[in-house]
């Protein structure tokens, strides 16, 4: 006679064994990195893009209504995802199709952090902090049938500084966390979009501008447009924003010096003398004119 409980246990190692088989290879399918965005240099996350290489032989459909983002306070949040409409985040998403070895980048927010201001919708920071772990699970079909898998990336960085804003000397370009950039890279435009310097450094904290051209010759004065990247290696932050140029003015030379106060009274005086002699004269003219027209 069989002993159920034998049954049992076999049949669980069974589904163990395979599911630890088909979920790598799951994952294996499809490479998935994730880019963090700030904006203003307030090291806030105010948006995520997926960056997701299909590299299998096969037509991939990303099934969005079935993928969900897992926060450090373990909540798993259904996704939006690029185009969807935040009036209808509660609706179903059409799905993403990618074609064999071809990536397709998406940018992605939880709809529990999509709300309405009063004016437009809008997201929301996400409660994300130094140290923090987030998990991404997708859900995908191609000709084989339907995947699932989880990606997880632990931050090291959480968001791009921008500091002094305003600057007179100089400018620090830097990010909050514990880790090293292995790549950091920013780049600064005048309004008109015109790039006006650049810098890209390896194993770095922190890069500083001096309010330089590329030539080192001083900017004017006023708001210039910034981008940045900084990657770890395993998660990416990008960011932009305005960052304002306010040098101190040089005291004048020599020859262009500006009057004192007492020249500037004296001058003042001569203006008034000249006014009172001129409004006499006016006086006199009317008074004899009215005197020969009334004789």
């Amino acid at each position: 006679m069989v002993n159920p409980k034998v049954v049992v246990t076999t049949v669980l190692l069974f589904v163990g064994v395979m599911l630890s088989i088909i979920l790598p290879v799951a994952a294996q399918s499809l490479d998935v990195d994730v880019n963090f965005h700030t904006e203003d240099g307030d090291g806030e996350i105010r948006s995520l893009t997926v960056s997701i290489k299909n590299m299998t032989d096969h037509l991939v459909s990303i099934l969005w209504d079935e993928c969900t983002l897992v926060l450090p306070d373990n909540t798993s949040e259904r996704i939006i995802r690029t185009g969807g409409r935040y009036l209808e985040k509660a609706q179903p998403q059409a799905p993403t199709t990618i074609a064999p070895h071809t990536i397709a980048n998406e940018t992605i927010w939880p709809a529990k952090y999509i709300s309405w201001t009063g004016k437009k919708w809008a997201r929301q920071p996400l409660p994300i902090r130094t140290g923090d772990t987030i998990q991404l699970y997708l859900a995908w079909e191609d000709s084989t049938g339907k995947h699932h898998a989880k990606w997880s990336w632990t931050l090291n960085m959480t968001g791009l500084i921008v500091k002094p804003n305003s600057f007179s000397t100089e400018v620090a370009f830097t990010y909050e966390g514990s880790g090293i950039a292995t790549t950091f890279s920013v780049t600064v435009y005048d309004l008109s979009g015109h790039a006006v310097w650049s810098e890209e450094l390896a194993n770095v904290t922190e890069i500083t501008w001096d309010g330089t051209n590329e030539a080192g010759m001083s900017l004017v004065n006023g708001p210039y447009i910034y981008e940045a990247m900084a990657t770890d290696g395993a998660v990416t932050f990008t960011g932009e924003g305005m960052v304002f140029l306010n040098r101190a003015m040089s005291a004048p030379s020599a020859g262009n010096q500006q009057p004192t106060s007492e020249v500037r009274q004296r001058r003042i005086n001569k203006i008034n003398q000249w006014a009172f002699w001129i409004i006499v004269i006016a006086a006199i003219s009317m008074f004899l004119e009215y005197s020969r027209l009334h004789g």
